[in-house]
């Protein structure tokens, strides 16, 4: 068993310096009845998420350890970054809205999305963010089906084909945002009066 773990170990650490995660910070792998522990500290949430990704491809327990200590930076500037990061996602859609909130360098996100893999981006994007020491996501999925798509597209129409509303139809981030779930909808964003 312990040849075994020393072999595993091996592939994790040459999978770690095909990720450049050592450009990051230090990361020590330790393996045990083929149970990974990942231990150190990184710059970045990027390079810790890396390092567990890498390591999962080798094994199926990853207990994560690294800590991560980013640069310092001012938490509205990591805001805005992040900001940016979730509004040029190009599936970030007016059927989707996120919030955020950012406390010493960890980044709370809520709302709600559309599809699943749009969470798991919308995450994966504020992660690269630099400054960043940690996500708390409450991203919920909203539930599929006919119905919902087809109440989201009646609901889209009915604002953003109104005169009143139509010149914001086309901008990047469009001010309102239309969540449905089962059947219930919820209008986020503003307008100006």
């Amino acid at each position: 068993a312990s040849a075994d773990d020393a072999v595993l170990r091996e592939r994790i650490e040459s999978r770690l310096k095909k990720a450049k995660v050592e450009q990051a910070g230090e990361v020590k792998v330790e393996v045990h009845d083929g149970r990974a522990v990942l231990d150190g500290a990184v710059t970045s949430l990027e390079a810790q998420r890396a390092a567990e990704k890498a390591a999962r491809k080798e094994v199926k327990q990853v207990d994560n350890r690294i800590r991560v200590y980013p640069e310092e930076r001012k938490d509205a500037d990591i805001r805005k970054d992040a900001s940016n990061a979730i509004l040029s996602y190009a599936w970030y859609s007016i059927f989707d809205s996120v919030e955020m909130g950012v406390e010493d360098g960890v980044v709370v996100l809520k709302g709600s999305v559309n599809q699943p893999y749009r969470k798991t981006d919308i995450e994966e994007r504020v992660a690269h963010v630099r400054g960043v020491r940690a996500i708390h996501s409450d991203i919920q999925v909203q539930s599929a089906s006919l119905f919902d798509d087809r109440l989201r597209r009646q609901v889209a129409r009915a604002i953003y084909g109104d005169q009143r509303f139509v010149q914001y139809a086309h901008r990047a981030d469009p001010p309102i945002h239309i969540i449905v779930d089962r059947g219930r909808i919820t209008l986020t964003g503003y307008v100006s009066s």
